[in-house]
């Protein structure tokens, strides 16, 4: 009977973990959606600069990481 209760506990928190997973992912591209939005309004550029300047932009954040 312990190992039905085990299994059982090891399968739920692997699902949990996968489903955590998934959120953060769709989090992120949220956040990263709104930050683009964001910089772009403040920056006030115009769709060509905004074709040269994400680029370079997000070489840059690489970098950093």
């Amino acid at each position: 009977m312990k190992k039905v209760y085990v299994i059982a506990f090891l399968l739920i928190s692997v699902l949990s973990l996968k489903a955590q997973s998934r959120k953060g992912n769709d989090m992120h591209r949220q956040i990263e959606a709104h930050k683009v939005s964001f910089i772009t309004q403040k920056l006030d550029l115009t769709p060509a600069e905004a074709q040269q300047f994400w680029p370079l932009y997000n070489q840059m954040q690489k970098k950093k990481k």
